[in-house]
């Protein structure tokens, strides 16, 4: 929970001095050693085959390690394979030390207060109460080679969040998660003061004016009323929620912006040009973060940005592990016996919507390296394990029908951003 904590709060950021001293790695690290058996007795070949979610995060690191070989040099390879290391470990923590439904809740509970004081401290700074530099915007002043502050009229978190997209996935993650704590909330002033952590965090989603946020937002609601509802109602309650929520959107976020020169139009011509890359290095790729220094602008789509990163099976591991997880969750699989199977009922629909609003979102965010995404993976994993008692299904392990039902998910999703490039992309 303190690196969690450290990881979205980010202190080092915040309080003056600290800027270079490593908390997060400090913590996690401990975390670590502390349950080192944990986190080896995930590695090996059978809890690997046991658990596909794990192969596929696993492999991502492999293939980031074998990109970075093969395009930089061994040097690089240890640098990135060091860095990605540290979120495989927190995935890896986060499923093997939560272990029983009690602590499942006690975690998310935990992250939605969490997220609550990230928020409130950016939007407390975005609107003028406190001040904390590490949240303003700054330019290159290519005259004088300082940086700049500038008004971008958007708020933004620090650090790997320093940008409107990649702080609106805080935003989303704390709506559902403040949705939850009020549900789980035993007294109305409990209820009540979940539902203004709930407004708190809407309210930093319109700061954002994040479009891929806002998009975000819809699928993580929309999701929660499917799966809490059913397909029938919840597609009902979802389209009588979007015009209020449209109402509620600032103009950005409720305009595409597809035409000339508009953010959106732009961002697809982004997305060509990784693709391009990506083409180009169709096996191995151009190595981790490479293709933001070879298109020369920040890819803002994970998904595009690990295969043109890491290649065909890069990119197919690191969708493979979303749809994985979703698919546990969306299928309903065979409910716990007793009040345990209940309290991992009425946890799924926040769960799903969580991890469907957090993959949507990555569409428009460069999240493929962050160790909140693997977080997010990992409270997949966990979920299913404690529904199932820690027994994987014979369907559920890594087959060879696995492995070509991934293959065949990337292959169909490099289909559709393909067709939707060429159908949107305009560079008059």
């Amino acid at each position: 929970m303190l690196a969690t904590a450290v990881l979205f709060i980010r202190p080092t950021d915040i309080i003056p001095g600290m800027e270079d001293f490593q908390l997060y790695l400090v913590l996690i690290l401990a975390c670590a050693v502390a349950s080192a058996p944990v986190v080896l007795g995930q590695c090996g070949s059978q809890a690997i085959v046991a658990e596909p979610v794990s192969f596929c995060v696993i492999g991502v690191l492999c293939c980031a390690s074998v990109s970075s070989l093969i395009n930089l040099g061994p040097a690089a390879m240890v640098s990135d394979s060091f860095e990605l290391s540290k979120q495989i470990l927190y995935y890896l923590l986060v499923v093997g030390l939560i272990r029983s439904p009690r602590l499942l809740r006690t975690f998310l509970l935990g992250l939605g207060l969490t997220l609550a004081v990230a928020v409130l401290l950016a939007v407390a700074h975005f609107q003028g109460y406190i001040s904390i530099p590490a949240y303003d915007a700054y330019r290159l002043d290519f005259e004088t080679g300082q940086s700049v502050r500038v008004e971008l009229g958007r708020m933004k978190g620090s650090g790997v969040y320093g940008d409107p997209n990649d702080f609106s996935l805080l935003t989303n993650l704390g709506m559902v998660l403040s949705l939850y704590g009020c549900s789980r909330s035993p007294s109305r002033p409990g209820k009540a003061a979940w539902l203004c952590l709930f407004g708190l965090s809407l309210l930093g989603l319109k700061l954002t004016q994040s479009r891929g946020g806002f998009l975000g937002a819809l699928a993580a609601i929309g999701t929660l009323l499917v799966a809490r509802h059913g397909l029938r109602r919840g597609v009902i309650l979802a389209m009588l929620t979007l015009p209020l929520a449209l109402s509620f959107a600032g103009d950005r976020q409720s305009e595409l912006g597809l035409d000339g020169r508009e953010t959106g139009q732009l961002r697809i011509q982004i997305w060509s040009d990784a693709m391009v890359v990506f083409k180009g290095a169709f096996v191995a790729g151009v190595g981790p973060n490479q293709t933001t220094e070879m298109i020369g602008k920040a890819v803002h789509n994970s998904f595009i940005q690990a295969y043109a990163d890491l290649g065909f099976p890069g990119g197919t591991l690191f969708l493979g592990a979303f749809c994985l997880v979703l698919a546990r969750l969306l299928r309903r699989p065979a409910r716990a016996p007793g009040t345990v199977g209940a309290e991992l009922e009425s946890l799924r629909p926040y769960l799903v919507g969580a991890i469907a609003g957090f993959a949507v979102t990555m569409a428009s965010t460069n999240q493929c390296y962050n160790v909140a995404t693997y977080g997010m993976l990992a409270l997949g994993v966990v979920y299913s394990n404690l529904l199932q008692g820690g027994h994987r299904p014979a369907d559920e392990r890594l087959r060879p029908r696995t492995v070509a039902r991934l293959i065949f998910a990337s292959l169909l999703l490099l289909s559709l951003i393909n067709i939707y490039i060429r159908m949107m992309v305009n560079y008059v």
